[in-house]
């Protein structure tokens, strides 16, 4: 477990690895975004002892790299410097540069020595402290969809599908589960693998998806979440690493192509208790009052799962995707799937809802604090199967309800809440005042 309170301590010198000359360290934004410094000649050395100071203001940027102004942020005030010291663990290789290059995130302190409250891994910890508070341990699993694009855009700057390796043919058709997709594209993805294997990311399976060009990776179950988090989002940098290194360009986006499906990020979760035992298993209530806190919340949480304008087109497609918080045993169309188990170790909830391009902290903390609460509250789940109320349908109204909701105050922190609200909605009045070409091209002689 990771002590959302956890004291400054100095990280072993001897977890980074020897001859180290480059050291990229990495701190996850409010969006996922891995932002940070490279670090060289006995730099590396002495952020490692010592920590480095970087701007509380980096969770107040929107994707475009950009401060939104958030002046009522504690954090943010006067773009104050923060420590920032790396998390637990050895630091990892950065295989497409060389031996004698590693990476390492980093988790920013407050002044009172406490991760600070707006920070992702302080969510989830968070999170993670209130099982820990009922002798509950979160097992999880992370599963990410992507695509592999051209490494050019269209003459329309669209992304183009890319062109099978073997063929030189564009990959057009869905090939969902066609291992010979794995054989077409198998130099990039043996790279992917090879540099997997460098920085100890634990890839279980690999397979081709609905979407021409699509491939979901699964990375192996954990008992720490913060962990789990971690590997997934740097599988997301060695991925696309990996495309750039073989012509192509990897992407996570939510539904980066109208005519094709979207990509998600599904949560596996499980409970063990303090003697390993599988709390679903042990105790079939609490998996149902597990799923009842989910479904109670998708609302107050849908932000996190779905949080930029393009994660509400994954969710008005038609391809297995959820549109409503409905429950179900193996349907990949429910919101929260209980998948076939192969013997009591394995049962477990799939949570279904988030995109590929939510930030992996937020959309777990959002998971455990559903079943958090609704293992607090016995929620009841609606019928199995049964239709229910539909996911709010816009970004600004999934942005609304988030502001307005006391629960994700209490369970993720108000300071979070606060925080992830304003960027939200600074991101929306940008996005607004874009004229995207439709608008041109439906109007500017028309009407």
């Amino acid at each position: 477990m990771v002590d959302p309170k956890l004291s400054l301590v100095e990280s072993a010198p001897s977890l980074l690895p020897e001859g180290l000359t480059t050291l990229d360290i990495l701190l996850p934004d409010s969006n996922g975004v891995l932002r940070g410094k490279r670090l060289t000649g006995p730099e590396p050395q002495r952020a490692w002892r010592g920590g480095i100071a970087l701007p509380g203001s980096m969770f107040s940027l929107d994707l475009e790299g950009h401060q939104a102004a958030l002046r009522d942020c504690e954090h943010n005030a006067g773009d104050r410097d923060y420590i920032c010291r790396p998390v637990a663990g050895p630091a990892r290789q950065l295989p497409w540069l060389g031996p004698d290059s590693a990476q390492c995130l980093l988790e920013m302190y407050g002044d009172d020595a406490a991760l600070l409250p707006v920070s992702p891994r302080a969510v989830l910890a968070r999170c993670t402290e209130r099982l820990a508070a009922r002798e509950l341990t979160a097992r999880v699993a992370i599963e990410l969809e992507f695509y592999l694009f051209d490494g050019a855009a269209g003459a329309d700057m669209r992304p183009q599908l890319a062109r099978n390796p073997r063929s030189g043919e564009r990959e057009l058709a869905a090939r969902v589960y066609d291992t010979a997709v794995v054989d077409d594209f198998s130099a990039f993805l043996a790279t992917a693998r090879e540099w997997a294997a460098a920085m100890d990311l634990p890839i279980t399976a690999l397979q081709a998806e609905y979407g021409p060009g699509q491939f979901e990776l699964n990375l192996a179950f954990a008992d720490d979440p913060l962990a789990a988090c971690d590997d997934a989002l740097l599988f997301k940098r060695l991925v696309k690493q990996a495309a750039l290194k073989h012509g192509f360009r990897a992407s996570f986006m939510a539904r980066p192509r109208a005519d094709c499906p979207g990509s998600g990020l599904h949560v596996h979760v499980n409970l063990l208790t303090a003697g390993d035992d599988n709390l679903f298993s042990r105790q079939p209530d609490s998996m149902r009052h597990a799923i009842g806190g989910l479904q109670q919340h998708l609302d107050d949480t849908l932000l996190l799962f779905a949080p930029h304008a393009n994660s509400y087109r994954r969710l008005s497609a038609a391809e297995f995707v959820p549109h409503d918080r409905h429950w179900a045993h193996n349907d990949r169309r429910a919101a929260i799937r209980v998948p076939a188990a192969i013997g009591p170790e394995a049962v477990r909830l799939e949570h279904r809802v988030a995109g590929a391009d939510a930030n992996p902290y937020l959309a777990m903390a959002a998971v455990l604090a559903g079943i958090v609460s609704g293992l607090e509250d016995r929620i009841a789940p609606g019928m199995e199967g049964a239709p229910s109320r539909p996911f709010q349908d816009s970004w600004q109204a999934a942005r609304e309800t988030f502001t307005s909701s006391a629960w994700v105050g209490e369970y993720l922190g108000e300071e979070f809440r606060a925080n992830f609200a304003a960027l939200k909605h600074s991101e929306q009045v940008k996005f607004n005042q874009v004229v995207t070409a439709t608008e041109l091209d439906w109007g500017l002689d028309t009407v």
